[in-house]
C-alpha cells in the first residue's frame, strides 16, 4: 500500500483552522490527499470510499429512508443511489401497512422513474406458528410477502415487519443479472411468521441503480429501511 500524507488543503494552517466553522460531514464529501509513494500525486476519494477501504470488506452504512409522517404516509420508499462494484443490504425495521390483508414487494429500477415489473423469478416460503407451510411465487417483482398465498400484512396494533433483510448481488453491475436473498419476521393478521424469499432478475444484463419498496396496495404507515453496501474488491 502506498504511503500517504494528508494534504494541507484539507486542514490549512493553524490560523486558517481558527476560522473554520462546524460542518456535518456526509458520506459523499470529497477528501484530498497527497500520495508520496506515487510521484506525490494528489488524489481524492469520498468519505464513504475511505470507510469502505477501512471496513475490511464488510457492509458499511450508507443511508436511511425518510422519516414517515403518519398524517401523510407514502405509497413507497425508494433508494436511487446504487453504484456498480457493490453488493447492497437493506434492513427493514417495523414496516407497517395502512391497509389490511396486503403483501409487500420491491422492484428494481434503471433510474428513478423506470422500474422493472416483469422478468423476475421470485419465490417466498414460510411456516407460521400454527405449523402451516405456505409459499408463493412471482415474475413481476421481488416477492417479499405474498398476501394471496400466505400470511398477509395487517394494520392492527403491532402488526408489522419487525425485522427483515434483503441482499442484492452487485445490482448496478451491467455485466451481471441481479440475484437476491432475504428473510424477515412478520407479525401478520393471525400469526407470527418467519419468511424466506429469494430469486433473480433475468430480463437483461443492465445496471439497476434504484430499488423501490411498497405494499401491494395502500401506503406504508410507519417504519424505516436502512441501506448498507459492501465493496466487491
Amino acid at each position: 500500500m502506498a504511503q500517504t500524507t494528508l494534504d494541507r488543503r484539507m486542514f490549512g494552517s493553524q490560523d486558517e483552522q481558527s476560522n473554520l466553522s462546524d460542518h456535518t460531514i456526509t458520506a459523499s464529501d470529497i477528501l484530498t490527499f497527497s500520495d508520496v509513494g506515487d510521484s506525490n500525486l494528489t488524489k481524492k476519494d469520498t468519505v464513504q470510499g475511505v470507510l469502505d477501504l477501512a471496513g475490511g470488506g464488510g457492509y458499511a452504512y450508507v443511508s436511511t429512508s425518510p422519516t414517515i409522517d403518519p398524517s401523510s404516509p407514502p405509497s413507497s420508499l425508494a433508494f436511487t443511489n446504487m453504484t456498480s462494484g457493490y453488493d447492497y443490504l437493506y434492513v427493514l425495521e417495523d414496516i407497517a401497512s395502512s391497509s389490511n390483508s396486503v403483501g409487500f414487494k420491491a422492484t428494481l429500477g434503471i433510474n428513478a422513474s423506470t422500474y422493472r415489473t416483469s422478468s423476475y423469478k421470485s419465490a417466498t416460503t414460510s411456516t407460521n406458528n400454527a405449523g402451516n407451510s405456505q409459499s408463493g411465487e412471482s415474475t413481476s417483482q421481488i416477492h417479499i410477502i405474498d398476501h394471496t398465498e400466505m400470511e398477509a400484512m395487517g394494520n392492527g396494533t403491532n402488526e408489522a415487519i419487525h425485522r427483515g433483510t434483503l441482499e442484492l448481488t452487485n445490482p448496478a453491475g451491467t455485466a451481471d443479472m441481479t440475484p437476491y436473498y432475504g428473510e424477515l419476521t412478520l407479525n401478520g393478521e393471525n400469526n407470527v411468521v418467519p419468511i424466506i424469499f429469494c430469486g433473480i432478475y433475468l430480463g437483461a444484463a443492465e445496471a439497476h441503480t434504484c430499488i423501490k419498496f411498497e405494499c401491494s396496495s395502500g401506503n406504508i404507515a410507519s417504519g424505516a429501511i436502512l441501506q448498507y453496501r459492501r465493496a466487491r474488491s
